[in-house]
């Protein structure tokens, strides 16, 4: 049974989590400003970016199952809004993105025998771009700017997390079985690809189903792992991509098929991309860690195989990052000058590094 929440419409944050969850998506919002290129979009792409992460604020905060959807519809709009004009990307995200969101909100609002886990959770699938949904999201990646991916990506993630908790989630095995699936095949899928932004699509979505299956564990500790694992993804994978979009911003290729970048042109921001990317993927005594730690301590036993599959995709994940690193900047590119992060940027990256330890202090 479904039951609308007629709380109050948004509630300030009243726990010390709450207040760095938020701290974080404006630090995706900071960051997505500082690295995205100026020259080649014009205001309406920063306008877009602040309004996105505004809403996904109020996801958050709202307590209100009717306003949580109506605002996933507004932030959905945005972003079809924001699609550039010359490409096919408003009609495949109206397609895969928009029109689930509408089904799903109509069964939940107006449907009150279904099971509101079992429903958000199939639609859910084809809004994080999980196989064989992977079409709109691999668009997403190619044709729009890196900040308004960043934006997006926390939006996803405000999504589940919040969607979660008013549904109140409940524990379903077969539900558990297809994320861990479709989640591998995701990354299986992204050893394939040659292309930085398609294998980003991939690591991405399995990433967030996930946080998605972090939900579906009645267990204290998976619980615990769930936050850690939504900082994780507003701090890091976000700051991963934004580092990414630096070094599109200085280098045009972004290929994969062989090595072809310079460490001494780029050093600093070499280092960053390496270490948001593996903070995002479980690097040892990091946020991602210890959600990982927690959601695997609490399950291992219940279904192992299913862990299992998880752990696979974790590490295919991990090596695509640092083959990333290794194609992009290493090689035998020429040393040019000036490439490197500038000082505004060095220092909006260490303040997100900053809030992501004490966040992780704080809740430890």
């Amino acid at each position: 049974m479904i039951n609308i929440n007629h709380n109050s419409i948004l509630q300030f944050p009243n726990t010390i989590q709450d207040v760095f969850i938020i701290i974080l998506t404006l630090c995706t919002w900071f960051l997505a400003v500082v690295f995205t290129k100026k020259y080649q979009f014009s205001r309406k792409t920063y306008l877009f970016i602040g309004i996105i992460n505004m809403v996904t604020i109020a996801i958050f905060l709202t307590k209100n199952l009717a306003v949580f959807f109506t605002l996933i519809i507004l932030n959905l709009m945005i972003i079809i809004a924001a699609a550039p004009k010359n490409s096919g990307s408003r009609k495949i995200m109206l397609i895969y993105a928009a029109v689930a969101k509408l089904v799903l909100i109509f069964l939940l609002l107006f449907t009150g025998c279904l099971n509101g886990t079992l429903i958000f959770y199939i639609l859910l699938i084809p809004f994080l771009g999980l196989f064989p949904f992977q079409t709109w999201y691999i668009s997403l990646f190619e044709k729009f700017p890196f900040g308004i991916i960043a934006s997006v990506i926390a939006f996803q993630g405000m999504t589940i997390f919040t969607g979660e908790s008013l549904l109140k989630a409940n524990e379903i095995a077969t539900l558990q079985w297809a994320l861990a699936l479709v989640s591998l095949i995701s990354s299986i899928l992204a050893i394939l690809q040659n292309q930085t932004k398609r294998l980003l699509a991939y690591i991405i979505s399995s990433q967030l189903g996930f946080l998605a299956f972090s939900h579906l564990t009645n267990s204290g500790a998976t619980s615990l792992g769930s936050v850690y694992l939504i900082l994780s993804l507003l701090g890091a994978t976000t700051a991963f991509i934004m580092m990414i979009s630096a070094l599109e911003m200085r280098k045009t290729d972004l290929s994969l098929l062989k090595p072809n970048g310079c460490y001494e042109s780029y050093p600093k921001l070499a280092l960053w991309l390496l270490i948001f990317g593996l903070i995002s993927t479980g690097l040892p005594l990091s946020v991602g860690y210890i959600a990982e730690d927690l959601i695997f301590e609490s399950g291992f036993e219940v279904a192992p195989v299913i862990d299992f599959m998880w752990l696979i995709s974790i590490a295919i994940n991990t090596i695509l990052i640092v083959k990333i690193f290794l194609f992009l900047c290493q090689g035998t590119a020429k040393k040019e000058n000036d490439l490197d992060l500038r000082k505004k940027e060095i220092w909006s990256i260490n303040l997100v590094f900053l809030i992501i330890i004490l966040a992780t202090i704080a809740l430890t």
